[in-house]
């Protein structure tokens, strides 16, 4: 319709035909490229990147990150870089509550929920062979923490917060945010790593090296 519409246009107004003007591009509306709001994704060849666009963590941003993610193992992406897009998500606040609202009438929603964030977020550890996580604007917290925790790597500029705080709203923390922390810590570091998950509390980056 949008074609036929231009058509017209460019038949009553033939100097704007020569502006610029992709019609094939409406062909590809099906396609990922299309379907694409939130997570952007590009490779050389070798290196793989991800972004974020969105603040909070949805059931949009999990599609398009698996879109994303299928897409570049079917290159043969092995390396992987998934950070904010340094312009909209500089500061990536968690998960969008309003998905959890379902789930106080049914269990089912809350289970997909649990069971299908924590399979993507588990992606970023088990589908490349390293996998780095960049935050780079002011906080990564809760459910946006949790998903690049899962990276192999993380890093930080030294003052953005990070942790979680799902305690004080009160939810649990979720794609395995209750025990995937101490999965990748040293023993020692346990006890700080449940002092944050209990009290909510964010720590700079810097201060969480080594442990976080």
């Amino acid at each position: 319709k949008a074609k036929e519409v231009v058509a017209a246009y460019h038949r009553q107004n033939p100097g704007a035909a020569k502006s610029a003007w992709h019609p094939e591009a409406l062909a590809k509306m099906d396609g990922p490229e299309w379907q694409q709001l939130y997570v952007n994704a590009e490779h050389d060849g070798n290196v793989g990147v991800v972004t974020l666009s969105r603040e909070s963590y949805c059931w949009d941003v999990d599609r398009e990150l698996n879109r994303a993610l299928d897409w570049l193992k079917a290159a043969g992406i092995r390396k992987l870089i998934v950070t904010g897009d340094f312009h909209l998500s500089t500061q990536m606040v968690g998960a969008d509550t309003s998905e959890f609202f379902p789930t106080l009438a049914s269990v089912e929603p809350g289970l997909a929920i649990t069971n299908g964030w924590s399979r993507t977020a588990r992606r970023l550890y088990d589908d490349f062979e390293t996998s780095v996580a960049f935050v780079n604007g002011k906080r990564c917290l809760g459910g946006m923490y949790e998903l690049m925790m899962h990276a192999h790597f993380v890093v930080a500029v030294d003052d953005a917060r990070i942790g979680w705080p799902e305690v004080n709203l009160p939810v649990v923390p979720g794609m395995e945010g209750c025990h995937w922390p101490f999965r990748r810590a040293a023993k020692e570091h346990w006890p700080r790593i449940t002092h944050a998950l209990l009290t909510g509390q964010a720590v700079k980056a810097k201060d969480a090296v080594g442990w976080l």
